[in-house]
C-alpha cells in the first residue's frame, strides 16, 4: 500500500485519549501493518549497548525504525511523562513505553495515523469540502488555565507568530521551547495555528533533537 492510501486511512476507533492527548494502539497498528506486509520488520536503536541516549540535562531520547514496503523510516522521541513532558532519569517502564510510542510514531512516518501528529480530527481523504473554520481552543485545555496563564499563552503566540511570519521557523521554534509554558499551555498555544505551521514547528522540533544527540553523540566519541 503506497503513502498515500495510508495516510487516508481512519484510525479513530483506535485511538487512546490520555489527558487530552490522543494516542494510537501500538497493538492495533503492528497488527495493521504485518497484515499488509508480512515481511514488516522494525528495530530500536542502541546507544553504547542501550536503547536509549543520554542528554545532558539527564532526560533520554530512544529511535525506532520500521521498514515497511521496502522502505524504512526512523523515529525519535523523548522518554516522557504523562503530560508529554520530558522525564530526567527515567526508570525501565518510562522507557519501554517511550519505545512502543517511538514505534507507533515510525508507523506513522509511512502514513498510517500521521495525521494524529498533525492535530487534525480526520485524515484528507475525509476532510469536509467547504472552506475549514478557524482552528478553535480544545475546551479543556483552556478552562485549566487561569487568567494569568492565558495571557502568558498570548504573549508566546504572539512572538511565534512573529517568527514564522519572519520565515524563520527555528527561531519560533527556540521560542516556544525557551518559553517556560506548562503541558497545558502549550495544549491551548498549538489550537491558534494552522496543522501546516503545527506540522512545520514539530518538523523542526524533531530536526533540532537529533541535532542535539549527534552532538551529544560526537562529544562522547
Amino acid at each position: 500500500m503506497k503513502y498515500e492510501d495510508l495516510a487516508k486511512v481512519n484510525v479513530n476507533e483506535h485511538i487512546e485519549k490520555k489527558n487530552n492527548l490522543s494516542y494510537l494502539s501500538w497493538a492495533w497498528a503492528l497488527d495493521y501493518m504485518i497484515r499488509l506486509d508480512e515481511n514488516a520488520e522494525w528495530e530500536y536503536r542502541e546507544w553504547d549497548g542501550r536503547p536509549f541516549l543520554v542528554l545532558p540535562d539527564s532526560t533520554c531520547m530512544v529511535a525506532c525504525s520500521v521498514t515497511f514496503g521496502g522502505r524504512k523510516r526512523t523515529a525519535t522521541l523523548p522518554v516522557m511523562d504523562h503530560r508529554n513532558k520530558a522525564i530526567q532519569n527515567p526508570d525501565a517502564f518510562q522507557i519501554n513505553t517511550a519505545m512502543q510510542r517511538a514505534f507507533v510514531k515510525a508507523i506513522a512516518l509511512h502514513g498510517l495515523g500521521l495525521y494524529i501528529y498533525a492535530g487534525e480530527d480526520l485524515p484528507e481523504g475525509e476532510k469536509p469540502a467547504t472552506p475549514s473554520a478557524p482552528i478553535t481552543p480544545t475546551t479543556g485545555a483552556k478552562d485549566a488555565l487561569n487568567a494569568q496563564e492565558l495571557a502568558e499563552v498570548d504573549k508566546v503566540v504572539s512572538k511565534v507568530t512573529d517568527w514564522m511570519t519572519a520565515g524563520s521557523v527555528s527561531d519560533a521554534v527556540m521560542e516556544l521551547e525557551n518559553s517556560g509554558l506548562s503541558n497545558e499551555q502549550r495544549i491551548y498555544l498549538w489550537t491558534f495555528f494552522d496543522s501546516r505551521a503545527r506540522a512545520a514547528m514539530k518538523k523542526e522540533h524533531k530536526a533540532q533533537v537529533e541535532r542535539m544527540a549527534k552532538n551529544e553523540l560526537a562529544t562522547q566519541a
